[in-house]
């Protein structure tokens, strides 16, 4: 059996429509931000933070299926991590440590640098506090 072409372009319209359901719904029932497909995302804990800096290194908790080594990740499971934005990394750097984020491998357009950029950082009562 064979499609024609235009019974093919509704069945891709509809492919695509659900798929857009689909990430909608995901993340309307996530209270973390879905990556787009495609980027490498990591979850990490904090080890070390400079809040003036907005950058941190992480120790890598989870990784994509299937990657035993991340992009930028040293033999001791460690990245290094960017606040691009400003608006994560913020209180005391001590208080930052051992805090749990979720971070996408990115490329800054303006300096063509590709770093590990925070998306989502949880919260206590001491940290996250400008």
């Amino acid at each position: 059996m064979s499609l024609s072409s235009d019974e093919f372009r509704q069945l891709d319209f509809r492919i695509e429509s659900l798929q857009r359901l689909m990430t909608k719904q995901l993340a309307r029932h996530s209270q973390y931000p879905i990556p787009p497909f495609g980027l490498e995302a990591i979850r990490f804990e904090i080890l070390t933070a400079s809040c003036v800096n907005k950058t941190a290194t992480g120790q890598v908790l989870s990784r994509p299926c299937g990657k035993s080594v991340i992009t930028g990740e040293d033999t001791y499971e460690v990245v290094d991590l960017v606040d691009p934005i400003g608006d994560k990394l913020v209180g005391g750097d001590t208080e930052l440590e051992g805090l749990e984020g979720y971070a996408l491998y990115m490329k800054d357009d303006y300096t063509g640098d590709c770093r590990w950029e925070i998306i989502y950082l949880e919260c206590d009562a001491n940290a996250c506090v400008p």
